[in-house]
């Protein structure tokens, strides 16, 4: 979906991936090659960066990929990168807001089901992407977007929703009265549960609360967490995802060799 922000390009080597990204405000750097043989596929990329009159330099990089570079690299340089690390929750608790610290959370849900007994939670078809499309443009005409992540994520939602089969991910709507008021669409990857998309119409109390409740009790079965990714840097977001009440937070760094 960020491919486009990020300038991003992909090399596979001897079964190893690897992006080569220009992250904002900090130039171009590589990712963490992921895959069979990371350290041969690190010894490319130096090669590649040095050759090409490149800094070498690594984003987005998890705490165990994070130790492998400190033992590789004397002394780099590490920034921590707080606005695109990611909020991970207990996927049961997550599905039923249950206990004192989700109280606030729990009161949206039900003060929504009972403004609205009549709504209606189901997973998303390839029917449903006309009426979705038509909820994401009346949703976005409300929504600042003068930020580039904010335009981006616009255009790209709706990528997403144009080739929803395509990308193989699964989604939930919930309706009142037959009128969509929000949606999510996300992933399994292991044991987690990953929100990509959630949109939800805040004129409708615990509207937000309510899709993001029934996203992770219908599709959450067999896995131990939720990760509703980064905040990007917004304070709102920021805000939003911590009234959630994480139970970790997976750090992103920046080396610079």
């Amino acid at each position: 979906m960020w491919r486009d922000y990020f300038d991003q390009y992909f090399a596979i080597s001897d079964g190893t991936l690897v992006f080569n990204v220009v992250f904002p405000g900090r130039g171009t750097a590589f990712t963490f090659p992921i895959g069979l043989h990371p350290d041969k596929c690190l010894d490319e990329i130096e090669k590649y960066a040095s050759e090409s009159g490149i800094r070498l330099s690594f984003c987005m990089v998890a705490e165990e990929q994070l130790d492998k570079l400190l033992s590789r690299y004397k002394n780099p340089f590490v920034t921590d990168l707080p606005e695109w690390g990611d909020y991970i929750y207990d996927a049961q608790s997550f599905g039923s807001f249950a206990g004192k610290k989700l109280a606030g959370q729990r009161n949206h849900v039900n003060r929504f089901d009972r403004l609205y007994p009549q709504a209606v939670y189901r997973k998303i078809g390839p029917d449903d992407i006309p009426a979705i499309k038509a909820f994401l443009e009346s949703f976005e005409a409300k929504q600042d977007l003068s930020s580039p992540t904010a335009k981006e994520d616009a255009v790209k939602t709706l990528e997403v929703l144009d080739n929803y089969e395509v990308y193989g991910m699964f989604g939930g709507m919930l309706t009142v009265d037959g009128r969509i008021v929000g949606f999510s669409i996300g992933e399994k990857m292991n044991d987690t549960l990953f929100v990509h998309i959630e949109k939800a119409d805040t004129s409708v109390e615990g509207g937000y609360q309510k899709t993001a409740n029934m996203f992770a009790k219908t599709f959450s079965e067999g896995c131990a967490y939720v990760n509703r990714e980064d905040d990007a840097g917004d304070e709102g977001l920021r805000k939003s995802k911590l009234s959630y009440r994480p139970v970790g937070f997976l750090k992103k760094y920046m080396v610079c060799p």
